[in-house]
């Protein structure tokens, strides 16, 4: 991670960065951060090492945590965020408002292969969430080759890759072919793909799964309205989290598009909210439903603090940002689930399965796929029909079309 600390001095660093804090945070967070920044700079004097090595020395010592590892609780993490951010500064990066720790941080064999792969994937334009995903089920595989003793790239072998793909079968079918995919993904990688013995894409490429044994994530609309009904809207984050509810069960958008909607993306008069769709880059315009309107009009009038920021959805604690691309709400969702008494069991149950209920009721009211693929901001049908497996009416419907064996 402090590779590259190379550019600009860690007095002068710790300088800008409490000028930005300053600029950016509470008060009260703005004096923790600079007070942490101010110790560094004491534990520094008339040391004459590189800037990373004090910064990794000086985070283990005040986290008690190996550089640079998630630390224990949330002071800690303040702690060690301040380091972080003070790395970026003087690596010319903005400080992020969120850092992503491993509690397990891959230390084995294939270190400089998973790092090249991971700055390929960065090359390719692949969003920092997606790099994420990949990162976590390609250490697993990594971790799996370790213990069986593998030493080198060239020693893998498609006996090694089948074993390990034979080890998730306790997976869902979702999560096995997400790990055949990023698998295909990382051996194809140049760096990788030039250490093998063999061409890994036609074994990889012909790993097939059903698709329709997939956790089902419908709720009925009786459902779904006891589960908005246990939201407390008098509080602000009630507010907050039933407006965007309603956006995902009325209009089926993704988690995504309700936290990057533009308040300019709300045409009151026309009644009409129109946006670009951050995965597919369609344009959609959808109606604004009363009950919406009333759910976003009170969020802000009552909730959004005052802000230049052009997102909808900002957090209402300083410092007033839009949600980051890690927070996709589930575990805030799912206990209004489980406040309204819903069963959850064998189902998912956060805003994407509010968005899968509606996709399925549109069916079930007979709505061609076609215009089901159009609201949802689906590229092709292809993907609108992963929804008809959880419509029985229609199943039976079709069933009953077939002649019977001996006609």
């Amino acid at each position: 991670m402090v590779d590259s600390i190379n550019a600009l001095g860690l007095d002068a660093a710790i300088e800008e960065l409490k000028t930005y804090v300053v600029s950016n945070y509470s008060i009260k967070s703005a004096s923790y951060y600079s007070n942490i920044l101010n110790g560094l700079k004491l534990y520094a004097t008339n040391d004459d090492r590189e800037s990373a090595d004090i910064i990794a020395d000086y985070y283990e010592m005040i986290t008690h945590n190996p550089p640079f590892q998630r630390p224990d609780t949330t002071w800690l993490k303040i702690k060690a965020r301040a380091l972080l951010m003070l790395i970026d500064v003087i690596n010319g990066n903005k400080p992020k408002r969120e850092y992503v720790y491993d509690r397990e941080p891959y230390v084995g064999t294939f270190l400089p292969q998973l790092i090249s792969y991971r700055e390929w994937l960065q090359e390719k334009g692949n969003s920092l969430g997606t790099i994420r995903r990949k990162t976590v089920v390609t250490i697993d595989f990594l971790r799996f080759i370790d213990s069986a003793g593998i030493a080198s790239i060239g020693q893998i072998s498609v006996e090694s890759i089948l074993s390990y793909l034979q080890r998730r079968q306790a997976n869902s079918s979702n999560g096995k072919r997400y790990a055949a995919y990023t698998l295909r993904n990382f051996l194809t990688c140049p760096v990788i793909r030039d250490g093998l013995e063999f061409d890994p894409y036609p074994l990889l490429c012909g790993f097939r799964l059903k698709k329709n044994d997939q956790l089902k994530s419908y709720y009925t609309t009786t459902e779904l309205k006891l589960v908005m009904d246990a939201v407390d809207r008098t509080s602000k984050w009630g507010k907050t989290i039933y407006a965007m509810m309603l956006l995902a069960c009325v209009y089926g958008l993704r988690v995504s598009d309700i936290r990057e909607l533009y308040l300019s993306s709300i045409h009151w008069q026309k009644k009409t909210i129109s946006l670009y769709q951050k995965k597919t880059k369609r344009y959609v315009e959808l109606p604004l439903t009363e009950e919406t309107m009333l759910a976003l009009l009170d969020y802000l009038r009552n909730v959004r603090p005052s802000s230049p920021d052009p997102h909808v959805f900002i957090r209402y604690l300083h410092p007033h940002v839009p949600y980051s691309e890690k927070d996709n709400f589930g575990s805030k969702v799912t206990a209004y689930f489980r406040k309204a008494g819903v069963n959850t069991d064998n189902k998912h149950h956060g805003l994407h399965s509010m968005r899968f209920s509606l996709a399925t009721d549109l069916l079930s009211d007979d709505v061609p796929i076609n215009e089901i693929a159009t609201i949802l901001g689906h590229t092709t049908i292809k993907s609108t029909k992963q929804y008809i497996w959880s419509d029985l009416k229609h199943l039976k419907a079709a069933a009953l079309e077939v002649p019977a064996y001996d006609q």
